[in-house]
């Protein structure tokens, strides 16, 4: 679990930094959400991906390198045992607990928009519900609402490029994307990265709606000037777009970029080897043995294995004991090689009074009536 964490996080930092050297500045803002979102799609699912290269090489010598002896018992005598704190199930509850909080703390921040949403005056227009509210100084949208205060309609009526902004967002599902990373956020709450890239989705989304405001009404300046007088205490939900969120002379100045299509094209390619880079490194690795190597591993743990008793829990937990030869051949193929033997020496079978527990983490225990060796298959 932990290095699926560090994992994510790496490759969620390395793509943020990319987009912000590369990316941020430049006017191909339908690509940098698709770049974005890639992006955190690829944290996610990248470290579960493995990658398997076919080798001839035989289990048992590869399986020693991977194997760990460590003795935790003692041949003869009384056996030590001490109490320790179980800090790792502290932390797992306290995670736990947090992640429980803000995922109430998200299904409130939904549910009080749509009961907003549901309590107030509604209309229609090109698409997008129109809700006259209460207590708000700036206009935001909400999956397909926009949220206006009802002192704009009333005293003076909201401009249409401040409506086209926020259609905008509503047209171009930008809630969807905000709702994908929170969730993510939801589980990795402790990792300032994903705030980072929520930030950046965001700002794509004001670069996105600005977009389709000039596009239509063309006056820049105008529209510049709407923006820098309609500066007041945006609305502070998390999860919605805000007319004036984040203005910034990025915004501004991003309403007169342009860049060239061969600038694009050679931007879009780069992107291509860079992910496939990052999967390539931070996916798991696997050596696939061949048939023949196969067996000859198999021969090797039936003869070493043949005489002891086998234990396991089932999907119920009910404890289950078997000797080698009735094991399923996945659990066959979970045993890790006999350990390294002197040179000279002839591998013996394990004495029959040996019982191997197979843990649901991966170890077998292996214990006898004089000492308990563990062996951490990895």
């Amino acid at each position: 679990m932990i290095e699926y964490i560090l994992k994510s996080g790496a490759i969620a930092l390395i793509c943020l930094v990319i987009y912000h050297i590369l990316l941020k500045k430049e006017k191909m803002l339908v690509f940098n959400r698709c770049f974005l979102l890639l992006g955190l799609i690829a944290a996610i699912v990248i470290p579960f991906l493995e990658v398997s290269f076919s080798t001839g090489v035989s289990a048992v010598s590869n399986g020693l390198a991977k194997l760990e002896y460590v003795i935790i018992g003692a041949q003869k005598g009384n056996v030590a045992v001490s109490e320790t704190i179980n800090w790792g199930f502290i932390l797992r509850a306290a995670y736990g607990f947090i992640t429980a909080l803000l995922l109430m703390r998200f299904l409130y921040q939904i549910l009080s928009l749509i009961r907003k949403a549901q309590m107030n005056k509604r209309s229609s227009r090109n698409g997008v519900v129109l809700v006259q509210t209460t207590g708000e100084k700036a206009p935001f949208a909400f999956w397909n609402y926009v949220f206006v205060p009802s002192s704009k309609t009333a005293d003076t009526p909201i401009s249409s490029e401040v409506l086209a902004h926020e259609s905008a967002h509503v047209h171009q599902l930008h809630s969807v994307d905000v709702l994908v990373i929170e969730l993510i956020r939801l589980v990795f709450w402790f990792n300032p990265v994903f705030f980072y890239f929520k930030k950046a989705i965001q700002l794509n989304h004001e670069f996105l709606a600005d977009n389709a405001v000039v596009k239509d009404y063309k006056n820049i300046s105008e529209y510049q000037d709407i923006l820098l007088n309609s500066l007041t205490p945006s609305h502070n939900e998390f999860l919605t777009s805000s007319f004036n969120y984040n203005v910034t002379k990025h915004r501004l100045k991003m309403m007169y970029k342009h860049t060239t299509n061969r600038k694009r094209t050679v931007l879009a390619a780069s992107c291509a080897p860079i992910f496939l880079a990052v999967a390539l490194f931070f996916s798991g690795h696997s050596i696939a043995q061949d048939d023949k190597s196969t067996r000859t591993d198999r021969s090797v743990n039936s003869t070493y294995f043949k005489d002891a008793t086998f234990t396991f829990k089932n999907k119920k937990g009910q404890d289950i004991y078997s000797d080698y030869e009735h094991l399923s051949e996945d659990k066959k193929g979970s045993l890790p090689p006999p350990p390294p033997l002197p040179n000279g020496e002839i591998l013996k079978p394990l004495p029959p009074a040996t019982v191997v527990v197979l843990t649901d983490d991966g170890k077998v225990i292996i214990k006898s009536k004089d000492e308990m060796l563990s062996l951490i298959h990895i």
